[in-house]
């Protein structure tokens, strides 16, 4: 059966006794059935094909809701790992005096080299590798 687009749950059975159904009853009047037994069959047919269409939904619905968890739980298991990351970096100890370096030298860089400023202060910078040097 096709996705359904309304809740069958909610729906309500017409009057199948009204004007705009006459057509539907005199379809299956004969002599054994008048206006108000046809009207009957309708609703019964009606009432038939809506208990289908409430147990499709109810299976699309499980089906979606299963899906959706599964979706949430494989979205979890797939962000636990950084989280626990997460949680060990803003948990660990502040680094102790002990591990930075009392003096840190400057390095010069090919930048200011190349620019014969090797000798001005603010040629200098603290390069990844000259503060890691300071640190073994």
């Amino acid at each position: 059966m096709p996705m359904l687009a309304f809740n069958p749950h909610e729906a309500v059975c017409p009057n199948f006794t009204s004007e705009k159904y006459l057509q539907a009853r005199e379809c299956l009047l004969n002599d054994g059935i008048n206006h108000e037994a046809a009207a009957n069959q309708l609703e019964l047919l009606w009432t038939v094909n809506n208990d289908l269409e409430r147990q499709e939904w109810d299976r699309q619905t499980l089906a979606e809701q299963e899906a959706d968890e599964e979706r949430e739980t494989s979205h979890r298991r797939v962000r636990t790992p950084m989280a626990r990351a997460r949680m060990r970096t803003r948990n660990s100890p502040p680094r102790g005096e002990e591990e930075v370096p009392q003096q840190i030298c400057a390095s010069p860089t090919r930048h200011s080299h190349a620019h014969g400023h090797h000798h001005s202060p603010s040629t200098y910078c603290f390069t990844q590798m000259a503060i890691l040097s300071q640190l073994r």
